[in-house]
């Protein structure tokens, strides 16, 4: 009876509600940022701790959800300048006018679509870098798979996933659902706006709706930024798109409605209108791009990346699943780019919201450099486990679309090595919360308002029956032999992702307990307690060993060769920030270069040079990242280590050009060893059987 109460008192709320809220949870409340008076009440506790020098930087979340994310922004920074000049009289003039109304280091959480911009009229330094996860992970993907996972993916799960239609019935599903009272809120505005028109007088109060509903649902972005009269190019441009899709979609017979719509969500543009329906119009696009935003979020994020599973890796927070991985060249462009618009945008690749851990997303991408293996132990496995299954509401629960995603989550979960007896309880519950969660944000079966026991109970069976150690597994024994070898070329991934991260233009973010193999799941798997002693203490021996002379070689061999421990890849970032400190102006200001690769091997590898911009710099700095590991070398036997992608006889013949018309000697900062520059056809190269002898990846400086 409670729980039949909570859910009727749900529903009532989500349609009556006449607040703006936290997306859909009925306790939080939004507060009125635009409002002057709220706006210094809220805020006089973080600037007083920036004028006191206790803060340094601040990362401004969901500002999609603030009226006017531009005037927010401004409104930041002056009142920031104003504080530190009180304090300090003499910075009075230089904060006001510094670095172009930006005197302040502030990143926005805005989530880009891949063909979005951040705005540059925003006095923020860039975004906390979901962008830049999205372009990493990318190059990491074998885009000549796509065509054999679109076929595994529509077998498996017995029909084909348009990932297109997907976002927008679930965009749909969520304002039916979640979002129904601001729906009801903004038709009203709407409605008011059609009946100060003769013309326009004669739309219902549901047509409008619909309209509304049908055009959100098609947004190609999670908002415009309209807030007045002008609009730019690309707000007409993302409106105009969403309009003419729904236009097509709907089953209205008068699509006329959807007309009017657009020239109230471009505030009013005929010439006709009066003042007071231009300010209507306003006030209701404003309105309408608090709805979008939200809306996109919980259809997305947290719906339709929880079905389309055909690669679970490229289901991130800011990325497109529809898009199997991107070219290097599409990396430089994207570093370029950032380096000339926003150079001190951050770079992450795991948050506490990302669905799944970067070294786990590293394992999944390499799934793509087999995929005709990757077909034939999924169809074992389910095969194996057909036992593990029973029937819910007269269906084999559970789905295939959720076995599909429990098989790459176990690949990219699972313990280094093994789980022992003492972690494997630890384990399993978390596969288990995992899959829970998934299974009701994803709503197809089940769902957080509307759960269906049943389902949940088979679900839960189904991933302890496979786990099970105590029985013959012979599901066990196969899927470990097969991990074993994706857990080898998933680390060496994140050796090259996170080389990339620390070394492309903007400011490197590493998540609480990344500095060594992290194989978290979505949150609050993610947030678990992270054992920094075990860190600190593995970097003080490493500091300890390196510093001792004669020791580098040995040390380099003992790290490559035992991987799991998780040290080689704290060694690349302390190796790397160090040298970042070491050459601080190179890092910050220089210059971004690209650079190409030639030889048998040149589709592999990714490598780019910082070289000094204006000013002086200490130095330049050569980064090589491999990628599609896989193919490097043959493991044919994932025991046997010595079969790895690194040294001279994988790189023979394959060079990277030098950023420098001139012979040059460089030194990798991971090895200390040297290699020097040859001339062919009048350019320089540095050739890779030399710098990738001996190590997966390599930063080089000048010696």
């Amino acid at each position: 009876e409670k729980q039949a109460y909570r859910l009727a008192y749900w529903r009532v709320a989500a349609d009556e509600i006449n607040y703006r809220r936290f997306f859909d949870i009925n306790e939080l409340a939004g507060l009125m940022a635009e409002n002057p008076l709220v706006f210094e009440r809220t805020h006089e506790l973080v600037i007083r701790l920036i004028a006191e020098g206790k803060v340094q930087g601040l990362r401004v979340d969901h500002p999609d959800g603030l009226q006017n994310p531009l005037e927010y922004f401004q409104r930041l920074q002056a009142k920031i300048a104003e504080a530190k000049a009180a304090g300090e009289p003499k910075l009075a003039g230089a904060l006001q006018g510094a670095t172009g109304g930006k005197p302040f280091y502030v990143v926005a959480e805005k989530i880009l679509a891949g063909h979005e911009r951040l705005p540059e009229d925003w006095p923020v330094h860039g975004t906390t870098g979901y962008d830049f996860t999205r372009i990493v992970d990318g190059i990491f993907v074998n885009q000549d798979a796509v065509k054999k996972f679109d076929r595994l993916y529509a077998r498996f799960i017995g029909h084909n996933m348009d990932w297109e239609m997907l976002a927008y019935d679930r965009r749909k599903l969520i304002m039916k659902v979640s979002l129904a009272s601001e729906l009801n809120v903004l038709a009203s505005m709407l409605s008011r706006i059609s009946d100060s028109n003769i013309h326009t007088r004669d739309f219902t109060f549901n047509s409008l709706r619909d309209a509304i509903k049908e055009t959100v649902a098609c947004f190609p972005v999670y908002r415009t930024y309209i807030s007045g009269s002008e609009t730019t190019p690309e707000d007409r441009r993302h409106v105009d798109w969403a309009v003419n899709l729904a236009r097509k979609r709907t089953r209205t017979a008068d699509v006329s409605v959807f007309g009017f719509l657009r020239e109230v969500m471009l505030s009013g543009r005929a010439e006709d209108r009066t003042e007071q329906f231009l300010k209507s119009a306003v006030q209701f696009v404003m309105k309408l791009q608090q709805f979008t935003s939200p809306v996109t979020a919980k259809g997305l994020e947290d719906t339709a990346f929880y079905i389309y599973n055909r690669l679970a890796s490229l289901n991130e927070v800011g990325g497109d699943p529809s898009r199997f991985g991107v070219s290097v060249q599409a990396f430089h462009r994207a570093n370029t780019e950032r380096w000339k618009r926003f150079p001190h945008s951050m770079l992450s690749t795991s948050t506490h919201d990302t669905k799944r851990s970067a070294d786990v997303r590293m394992r999944l991408m390499a799934l793509t450099e087999f995929p005709g293996e990757w077909r034939e132990r999924v169809v074992k496995w389910s095969r194996f486990n057909e036992k593990g299954k029973r029937k819910v509401d007269g269906r084999l629960a559970p789905a295939r679309n959720d076995e599909y995603l429990f098989y790459q989550t176990l690949v990219g979960a699972w313990p280094v090595g093994d789980a022992s007896a003492e972690t494997a309880p630890e384990f399993e519950e978390r596969i288990c919360a995992c899959m829970i969660k998934a299974a009701r944000e994803a709503k197809a079966h089940m769902s957080w308002i509307n759960p269906n026991p049943e389902y949940e109970r088979a679900l839960l069976e189904f991933v302890r029956y496979c786990l099970d150690r105590q029985r013959k597994n012979i599901f066990m024994e196969d899927f470990m032999s097969f991990q074993r070898k994706i857990s080898r070329i998933g680390m060496y991934n994140s050796l090259s992702q996170t080389l990339l991260k620390l070394t492309s233009p903007g400011v490197p973010d590493i998540y609480q307990g990344d500095e060594i193999w992290n194989y978290n799941l979505v949150d609050p798997d993610n947030r678990r307690p992270v054992n920094y002693a075990v860190r600190m203490t593995m970097l003080g021996d490493m500091r300890k060993i390196f510093s001792e002379p004669g020791n580098t070689a040995a040390a380099l061999a003992g790290m490559t060769s035992n991987m799991e421990d998780g040290r080689i890849k704290m060694y690349i970032i302390w190796k790397t920030l160090s040298l970042r400190r070491d050459n601080e102006r190179l890092f910050r200001e220089g210059d971004y270069q690209k650079l190409n690769a030639e030889g048998p091997r040149s589709a592999h590898v990714c490598a780019f040079a910082r070289v000094p911009g204006k000013g002086p710099s200490e130095s330049s700095a050569v980064v090589i990242a491999p990628r599609l590991y896989g193919a490097l070398a043959e493991i044919h036997e994932p025991a046997d280590r010595s079969l790895t992608p690194v040294g001279a006889s994988v790189w023979a013949g394959t060079y990277v050009e030098s950023p420098a018309d001139a012979a040059m000697k460089y030194r990798n900062i991971f090895t200390g060893e040297t290699t020097e520059t040859f001339e062919r056809e009048g350019r320089y190269w540095i050739a890779l059987e030399g710098a990738l002898g001996n190590f997966p990846v390599a930063l080089l400086i000048p010696d």
